[in-house]
């Protein structure tokens, strides 16, 4: 069974969760689908292939302040990799760089983070870093990263395109190479809600006052799509029937403020995934 993952902003996030054969493990789409191109404004590090990112974000509101540790996997692109950089806004401070119990060298400059590795890696041969970082985002593009409010509430969003990721955390900022995968988590206060990417598969209880929202997809991504938004929401749940015997839930995240002006659009979205997934050939069975 395959699945979809929409998302939308009408004064609210929308986002629809996915079914079925979304695995625990990652998977190698690059290949297959052939979405790299040199075609892009920015490569970005091009000695480099990521097929994997983990954020782990605490976000607060009081102050507006992120902390986080992002997982990164990626694949040599060379023979002899010893080095390699990734983007990150100078604004973010980077505390840590490991891989695994190993602290690697690094040095974070001109917008970009760059990590002595602890060997060097052969042409196709695979690494797992994992940066410690923190700070308030700037906000370039359509805004990056944004602290706001909403009805009276914290509201947090992201809107990266086209190269703002970097803005909030360290990446390979480009298009040109999208992750097969991905696993969004995010700490916030308890009487708020986070979303994003993908599937919800856990809401934990920290027992301090705030819950980790545990996102995830498996398909491949561009880095400026990952996104997440915070807010104080009304959750709303309707289905997009694929098949005569099975369904999808479609999970809206809304202002309560703006619910009742939106619902009518918002109950069209399972008649929008039919039409998609029709003209796409991506259909659900």
């Amino acid at each position: 069974m395959k699945s979809i993952i929409i998302s939308m902003l009408l004064f609210t996030t929308v986002l629809s969760q996915q079914m079925a054969d979304n695995s625990s493990g990652y998977h190698s789409c690059k290949t297959l689908t052939g979405f790299q191109s040199s075609a892009v404004m920015y490569p970005g590090d091009s000695t480099i292939d990521v097929t994997y990112y983990k954020l782990d974000l605490r976000v607060t509101t009081s102050p507006n302040y992120l902390y986080g540790e992002i997982t990164v996997i990626a694949k040599s692109l060379s023979n002899g990799l010893s080095s390699f950089y990734l983007d990150l806004n100078n604004n973010m401070i980077t505390e840590s760089v490991s891989l695994g119990e190993t602290p690697l060298l690094f040095n974070h400059s001109t917008n970009k983070l760059y990590i002595t590795l602890d060997r060097s890696y052969s042409i196709n041969e695979q690494f797992n870093v994992k940066i410690k970082y923190k700070g308030l985002p700037t906000q370039s593009g359509f805004g990056s990263f944004a602290f706001t409010t909403a009805g009276g509430y914290p509201a947090v969003w992201t809107l990266s395109q086209p190269y703002g990721a970097k803005d909030w955390w360290p990446c390979k900022d480009t298009p040109a190479d999208k992750a097969d995968s991905a696993d969004i988590w995010i700490r916030c206060s308890s009487d708020l809600t986070a979303a994003s990417n993908g599937i919800l598969v856990d809401v934990v209880n920290n027992g301090d006052g705030t819950s980790t929202y545990k996102w995830k997809t498996r398909y491949p991504i561009a880095q400026y799509l990952i996104a997440m938004t915070i807010g104080k929401y009304t959750e709303y749940i309707n289905y997009f029937h694929y098949s005569e015997s099975d369904s999808m839930p479609v999970v809206h995240y809304v202002y309560p403020q703006s619910f009742n002006s939106n619902k009518d659009n918002l109950d069209k979205t399972p008649a929008m995934l039919e039409i998609f997934s029709e003209s796409t050939g991506f259909i659900l069975s």
